[in-house]
């Protein structure tokens, strides 16, 4: 009885193992075709005319959405879905706000393939401010667009704001409809706003076509600016060597201060400017409500080795503040400044700090001997504000070439 009932497990064990290998290889089959389907490297693609299936492909392959619903348990008209919205949306970011995309998958035994009609290509327009006038929507505008200047334009000429050029509304080039670019267009244009003061300004931004021209206008239309946010009184922290009296005789401050991004600057380069602090922050905490007034807190460090406020400075001190001074103006100015140091004067000064991280000057290579390299540091005004880094050996060869961005003085 009791080998027979071994016989009947293992009869029941193959049995069972027949049915579920059987089951099973059937599932791999049905589950490798349905895994062929959703393998987006083999998308075949009709229409495409701007950009090659293989660019497409890799942007599906990349897409987090289309790659959440590869799998065989989500359905194909999701999976179809999901590539339809992307490659749609990708098409859009690139200036084809017209584009019809089509997915169709002729059962499991062919390749998914994708009808595309791009339509129209757009490129971006101006950018038209309504519901506000006057300076500060003028300054609106430059911050939100980016033109490209001509060979013939200088810096003397409209300004552009350069900063944060990926949300940025780009005259010439291909118009983004991306929902996700205007929504961040739309949170800039509250940010810049901000800025100005009008921390509670309601706005709203699209993209208008011109068919007849194949470009886009940047509309915000400002519904209502509000009330400039109010600052009830400076607060210094920090002062060790001078009163608050002293340093609002040096800011000259009109008696009603708003919150404005140029307050912010304007109390920071006054200070600084002065040679007498290592450093000044200014900070201001969110306003509750356009009614809310809030003190700005003023930041700083005071310099511990030089004359107070009022006291003069002697000649070296000076001197190393006109150049400081001279350096914040490079960007306006356009002009280059470019330290050179080579030979013996540059031996001379770095000798005995390299030796601690190199050894003895007698045993470096030849061709990296202080003496043997050149050294130039270049503020570059001409450049769009960019520190350039030099080190060369005296055949030309450069040894370090590094540039980083510079705004105001400051390094990026």
């Amino acid at each position: 009885m009791e080998v027979q009932m071994v016989h009947g497990r293992q009869i029941c064990t193959v049995l069972t193992l027949a049915f579920f290998t059987s089951t099973g290889s059937l599932a791999d089959d049905q589950a490798f075709d349905e895994w062929d389907q959703r393998d987006v490297w083999q998308l075949e693609f009709t229409g495409n005319e701007t950009f090659e299936a293989g660019d497409i492909r890799n942007a599906v392959a990349l897409d987090g959405q289309v790659q959440a619903n590869v799998n065989p348990a989500i359905s194909p008209e999701k999976f179809h879905a999901a590539l339809v919205q992307r490659i749609a949306d990708g098409y859009q970011s690139k200036g084809f706000d017209d584009v019809q995309v089509e997915v169709s998958g002729e059962g499991v035994s062919k390749p998914v393939t994708v009808r595309i009609a791009e339509g129209p290509r757009y490129r971006c327009g101006d950018v038209r401010i309504t519901g506000w006038t006057g300076p500060d929507a003028d300054a609106l505008l430059r911050r939100i667009r980016l033109k490209e200047k001509k060979d013939n334009e200088s810096n003397s000429q409209e300004k552009e704001d350069t900063a944060d050029e990926s949300v940025r509304w780009k005259v010439g080039k291909p118009a983004s409809f991306a929902a996700t670019h205007i929504s961040a267009l739309e949170k800039r244009a509250h940010a810049i706003m901000g800025e100005m003061g009008f921390h509670f300004a309601k706005l709203s931004v699209e993209a208008e076509k011109n068919k007849q021209t194949s470009t886009a206008e940047l509309v915000i239309t400002v519904h209502e600016p509000g009330p400039r946010q109010k600052i009830s009184e400076l607060q210094f922290e920090g002062l060790t060597r001078h009163t608050p009296a002293d340093l609002f005789e040096v800011l000259d401050l009109p008696d009603e201060l708003t919150a404005t991004r140029a307050l912010h600057q304007q109390i920071r380069n006054r200070l600084i400017a002065t040679g007498r602090f290592v450093y000044v922050r200014t900070s201001l905490e969110p306003p509750f409500g356009p009614n809310h007034v809030l003190p700005l807190v003023v930041h700083v460090r005071e310099f511990e080795d030089v004359p107070r406020l009022g006291e003069p400075l002697n000649p070296t001190q000076q001197a190393m503040v006109n150049l400081a001074r001279y350096i914040r103006r490079l960007p306006e100015t356009g002009e280059d400044l470019t330290f050179h140091l080579a030979g013996a004067g540059l031996t001379n000064q770095i000798s005995d700090a390299a030796k601690a991280v190199t050894g003895p000057k007698n045993e470096w290579p030849a061709a990296l001997r202080p003496d043997a390299v050149d050294f130039r540091l270049t503020l570059s005004g001409s450049g769009g504000g960019m520190l350039r880094a030099v080190v060369a050996r005296r055949d030309g060869l450069k040894l370090i070439d590094a540039t980083v961005p510079f705004v105001a003085g400051h390094l990026g």
